[in-house]
């Protein structure tokens, strides 16, 4: 199984020559070369999911927006449709209330961020397995500390539940010795 993580960074408009138009055309040859079964997205905008929706048919997509109405930026996950099953899908918001969409810490920026977790099946094995496809926060440690506090102890949850394989994917926006790696690492 060959599971790949992958920030698209979304299109701005001061980004000119690195604009999403002149970047997914690489997204879709890197993709390619990969191959993979499973692959995590970050800062994925309506457009750019619709044209990896369009153009990578042999993959399914899950996630929702991180804003309050479920629309803007996402965490999307592509699985292989010949390969495996999503079985569960479940965005939770990294904040003191992870069922409130939109909800966010009050330290950090001004972005909600979200984790997607699903649940899937291996069509071959029939092994389950689950995901988790976070990004933390761009500006405050301290907040990707606790979102990552968030995700961690979600994983514990769903372990205690059923002890099932795991990846942890995403943007932690961290540096190896950051406070948030040394959290993950503890």
């Amino acid at each position: 199984m060959k599971v790949v993580t992958f920030n698209l960074r979304n299109d701005n408009d001061y980004d000119a020559e690195n604009r999403w138009q002149y970047r997914k055309g690489l997204v879709l040859d890197k993709l390619a070369g990969e191959a993979p079964d499973i692959a995590g997205f970050q800062e994925v905008t309506p457009p750019m999911a619709y044209f990896l929706k369009r153009f990578l048919p042999e993959y399914i997509f899950v996630g929702c927006g991180r804003e309050r109405d479920y629309s803007g930026e996402n965490n999307m996950v592509a699985i292989r449709r010949d390969g495996y099953e999503l079985m569960q899908l479940e965005t939770f918001w990294l904040s003191p209330t992870p069922r409130v969409p939109g909800s966010r810490f009050a330290n950090q920026s001004m972005c909600s961020r979200i984790c997607q977790t699903m649940l899937f099946k291996d069509l071959l094995t029939g092994r389950m397995l689950r995901t988790y496809n976070v990004h933390l926060d761009h500006i405050s440690d301290e907040a990707r500390v606790q979102g990552i506090r968030c995700v961690l102890e979600r994983i514990a949850g769903d372990t205690a539940e059923a002890a099932l394989p795991f990846f942890l994917m995403g943007d932690f926006n961290a540096e190896p010795e950051s406070e948030t790696m040394r959290f993950c690492n503890a």
